[in-house]
């Protein structure tokens, strides 16, 4: 048989390969396949059948009757800079966070909505500096070679076992608490 999984954009990427590995030990001639893409797209597959279901950031609700959404992992947004960034000793609360350049995922998804409702809820306007990145390991790099803060999440594992070039903000965020999920056709 095959088993064809999609993922969010900018999510936890580790999640399909570590059940794919579980999958194929157990069921060597399966073919397993994972597709990359934004929340319409890989919405619109499974709606067509082309993938079996997709794993993200849960939104409020899928967009579609026939799409049910299950929670898997508790997750929590986190702001990241390198580990040596000066914004670790300089920065107490969001407000000194508003000239910072900043990492962020692309318009329409939970995350940059989350981001902008930050600014929003200390009269600021989001930084128009931001760089929209597509994946979660691609933002990750860029904060490690630059300047630049990261708006990201991470279930607790994960923010645990961050690479040790990048460090959290210590900057308490509101209602930081976020869902990881796997989106299903109803009538699977």
């Amino acid at each position: 048989g095959r088993l064809s999984v999609g993922m969010l954009s900018f999510s936890c990427q580790d999640i399909v390969p570590i059940a794919f590995a579980s999958i194929f030990k157990q069921h060597p001639r399966i073919r397993l396949q994972a597709m990359q893409g934004p929340y319409h797209m890989l919405a619109n597959a499974l709606l067509q059948g082309e993938i079996d279901c997709f794993l993200g950031l849960l939104r409020t609700g899928p967009i579609h009757p026939d799409l049910i959404e299950i929670p898997l992992l508790h997750a929590q947004y986190a702001l990241i800079a390198r580990a040596d960034h000066p914004i670790h000793q300089k920065a107490n609360s969001l407000k000194d966070l508003t000239d910072e350049r900043w990492i962020v995922a692309r318009h329409g998804t939970p995350i940059r909505e989350y981001f902008e409702r930050l600014f929003h809820s200390i009269d600021n306007k989001p930084p128009i500096q931001a760089l929209e990145m597509l994946t979660f390991a691609s933002s990750e790099e860029l904060v490690i070679h630059s300047d630049a803060i990261a708006l990201l999440f991470y279930d607790d594992w994960n923010i645990q076992q961050l690479n040790p070039r990048l460090k959290q903000v210590p900057i308490e965020l509101p209602t930081p608490d976020c869902t990881i999920g796997i989106t299903l056709h109803r009538s699977h």
